[in-house]
């Protein structure tokens, strides 16, 4: 019994970080001098052949949606715009406007309501999401599996 244990234990530690089933999650933070609530919702996942993360998030602070990608890798100069493409199953593909934070080359935002409310109701209905980002230098592609994100993200559903 105990070696069938322990191969199990070696196989899932060489397992690639691809392997491993990453998981929608919620927490609500508030801030410590407004006293503002901001509630997330997101989900890392792995692209490329070297394991890079990606992270998608939708937060929402005084019922204002941001809809977040943080990357491992270089997307552009800091304060850069760029345009995230998404489809979620077989719905239409979704061309949404984002920018880098200020002081980030692989992290950035959008605010578009409508794209981001339309998106949010996608994914809750979904199973799969497909992006592509195109950088200053390369295009990048994945899938994230939705299960789960409906669970997760019913505080967000709340708030915005």
């Amino acid at each position: 019994m105990h070696r069938i244990l322990l191969i199990a234990v070696v196989a899932s530690l060489s397992m690639p970080a691809s392997a491993l089933e990453f998981v929608w999650n919620s927490k609500t933070t508030t801030d410590d001098f407004s006293d503002k609530k901001t509630v997330w919702v997101y989900r890392a996942g792995t692209y490329g052949y070297d394991d890079n993360i990606v992270v998608f998030n939708f937060r929402c602070t005084e019922g204002t949606p941001v809809f977040q990608v943080q990357y491992t890798r270089f997307i552009g100069f800091a304060n850069q715009e760029f345009e995230l493409m998404v489809r979620v199953d077989n719905n239409d593909t979704m061309r949404i406007p984002m920018k880098l934070f200020s002081n980030s080359t692989d992290d950035g935002y959008s605010t578009d309501r409508k794209k981001l409310e339309l998106l949010f109701n996608q994914m809750k209905a979904g199973q799969e999401l497909l992006w592509r980002l195109d950088t200053t230098s390369d295009r990048r592609q994945g899938s994230i599996g939705l299960n789960g994100f409906t669970r997760a993200s019913a505080a967000f559903a709340k708030s915005c």
